[in-house]
């Protein structure tokens, strides 16, 4: 985005990009490849923390046409929201592994995977940990709608669990955050 940021006011049309181009007020490039492939007509994308919302109106190719229902002001690299959309991209990225290389490399035995959403989403990180003669624990984030679907088979599979409360605040209303916490914390028990 330009420096400064760009205004976005409610009614206005935006299109998303995943070309890395300078972003203005009416085309916004995302770093998600996969952006006009995971979206549908009607879904609902979150910028800042929740602070900007967008509509999905229609696709074409990598760009995505969206109707600014909440603007304000957007700058760059700030956090995107899909809720209730089923992301295409794995859950363990090139940064994680070279991420946990270096944790490795530095005696940590916890590690922390973020944006979980089903259990084999740890495969990757303890096949990579395995194959370097190691063994991490593994704390699953909860940060997704998905992974409170998920929730007891990921609390089988993880080491220990933790809701990120203001992740999955963005994406769920907010008062059930609270109710996800409470049942986590009685699974996690037994």
């Amino acid at each position: 985005v330009v420096v400064g940021g760009v205004l976005l006011r409610g009614g206005e049309e935006v299109v998303l990009t995943s070309r890395p181009v300078v972003g203005t007020k009416g085309l916004i490039s995302l770093s998600y490849p996969h952006l006009a492939q995971d979206v549908r007509k009607g879904a609902k994308i979150l910028l800042d923390d929740g602070l900007l919302e967008l509509e999905v109106e229609g696709k074409k190719d990598d760009e995505v046409k969206c109707r600014v229902i909440t603007g304000g002001i957007l700058e760059s690299h700030k956090g995107v929201n899909l809720p209730n959309i089923s992301l295409s991209i794995s859950s363990v990225t090139d940064k994680d592994i070279d991420d946990l290389l270096f944790a490795l490399d530095n005696d940590v035995d916890l590690v922390a995977m973020s944006f979980v959403r089903k259990a084999e989403d740890f495969a990757g990180l303890q096949d990579v940990a395995g194959g370097k003669g190691f063994e991490v624990k593994i704390v699953a984030k909860m940060e997704k709608p998905e992974a409170v679907r998920n929730i007891d088979e990921i609390i089988e599979a993880a080491d220990t669990v933790m809701v990120a409360r203001g992740d999955l605040g963005v994406e769920m209303e907010t008062e059930k955050v609270h109710t996800i916490q409470k049942k986590l914390l009685e699974e996690s028990i037994r």
